[in-house]
């Protein structure tokens, strides 16, 4: 832990105090700051934790995430924050790289992340959340009025404290807003941080991604690209790769989802798919492929989907026919030679 605290651990009283309306404003003065002394090294700035939710009791102290490229590369940033009178409290290269910064008022504390972290994702996730449910903010409020009345030896032991009421707020969100659909054996989900270990199981397989842009992938990889990919295909295009989870057993079988692609100068739409090596022959591929086709034109109003294919990949092909798609073109994909095959609205109802 003294590696990670930098001077060594504090113990401080705990105290939970009514939301107050000029935290946005404290917030704003900081942020400034910061975008000042970083310039456009700092990707984005957003104010997080407890005091960025209206109506919500907190630590008076303002939690602000700061996006770098490289949260690992301290040399790019350390020395204007100092500067601009922040001190480091925390070094933690074994959780996302994550650092901390802090005011010597001890008040404004200033969490460093890399691009595309998945934690960033969770955190404005859960205050989102927070802002709009009435019901998870007083549940949340309750249980930290409770927690400052104890004693802790460190905050960090307060903050962890609070750590299962968290994950069962964002476990009941994540339940109630991913699902996209379902079909007799499966459900189709968005991907979420907890599902690296499935993930792993077919996209680290070199089988499975034998034709795939990237290959085999690394749980790294996996957490620091893929997860956080999905999350932004989600927010911007609505769409994404899902999980295909089976009915009977609550497995993650594989992925299929639909993705904006670019195919010879023009925006696309593309059904893709790829399943755990066990779940080869079993039809799963083609029944998530067709509900995958049927919400892009039922429910996301598209008049054309793709899949883009190469040519040795049999079994994909096979998939997307059995879905309705024809042969239209051949073409290249990121410098690779392979088939475009499409299917329109129009026959959908016969596919």
């Amino acid at each position: 832990m003294s590696d990670v605290l930098i001077g060594g651990i504090e113990k401080r009283k705990i105290v939970v105090v009514d939301y107050n309306p000029l935290w946005p404003d404290t917030f704003q003065r900081h942020a400034a700051l910061i975008a000042r002394a970083l310039g456009p090294k700092a990707l984005s700035i957003e104010h997080v934790g407890s005091t960025s939710v209206p109506g919500l009791a907190a630590k008076p102290i303002i939690d602000i995430v700061v996006v770098v490229e490289n949260s690992s590369d301290e040399e790019s940033y350390l020395t204007p924050l100092r500067a601009a009178g922040y001190v480091l409290r925390v070094r933690e290269p074994d959780w996302h790289q994550h650092r901390m910064l802090r005011t010597p008022e001890l008040d404004v504390h200033v969490h460093i992340f890399s691009s595309g972290c998945a934690e960033i994702t969770r955190m404005l996730a859960f205050r989102d959340h927070l802002r709009s449910n009435g019901d998870d903010r007083l549940r949340y409020t309750a249980l930290k009025r409770d927690l400052a009345k104890r004693d802790w030896p460190d905050m960090n032991d307060y903050a962890r404290a609070k750590t299962d009421l968290v994950e069962l707020i964002m476990l009941h969100k994540t339940v109630e807003t991913s699902i996209i659909c379902e079909t007799p054996h499966l459900i189709l989900r968005k991907f979420n941080e907890s599902d690296v270990d499935p993930l792993l199981g077919f996209r680290g397989d070199p089988e499975v991604m034998r034709f795939s842009l990237t290959g085999p992938e690394t749980r790294e990889d996996i957490q620091t690209k893929y997860l956080p990919g999905c999350l932004r295909r989600y927010s911007r295009d609505g769409l994404g790769q899902w999980a295909v989870v089976r009915k009977s057993d609550g497995i993650c079988a594989g992925e299929c989802g639909i993705c904006a692609q670019e195919v010879d100068g023009e925006r696309e739409f593309e059904i893709s798919y790829r399943m755990r090596r066990d779940c080869w022959g079993t039809g799963l591929a083609t029944e998530a492929a067709r509900a995958c086709r049927d919400y892009g034109f039922k429910k996301a109003g598209l008049r054309r989907l793709i899949s883009i294919i190469e040519s040795e990949n049999v079994a994909s092909i096979r998939v997307a026919e059995k879905m309705g798609m024809t042969l239209e073109k051949r073409s290249s994909f990121h410098g690779i030679p392979v088939l475009i095959y499409s299917v329109s609205n129009a026959v959908t109802e016969t596919a």
